[in-house]
């Protein structure tokens, strides 16, 4: 699915301040068989991230088990 674009406007009488800097990390891949790719599929519906940047997640592994998982970015643990 597509993200949409999002138009941002900002007015020059409004001062603009960003606040946090935030950096994006690859947590896990689903899809085909392949080169850093970790799950058959990943519940989109079912991601949650804490305040330190560890994200736990429902996926599906290729053996087909269903599970949720854990990871900061490093290994990926298994909870369930």
């Amino acid at each position: 699915m597509r993200a949409k674009p999002v138009l941002l406007v900002a007015f020059a009488l409004v001062p603009w301040r960003a606040t946090a800097q935030y950096a994006f990390t690859e947590i896990a891949r689903a899809g085909s068989l392949g080169p850093g790719v970790d799950f058959v599929a990943i519940n989109s519906t079912a991601v949650s991230v804490n305040n330190s940047g560890a994200v736990a997640f429902r996926a599906t592994t290729f053996g087909f088990t269903n599970g949720v998982y854990s990871s900061s970015g490093g290994p990926i643990t298994s909870i369930v």
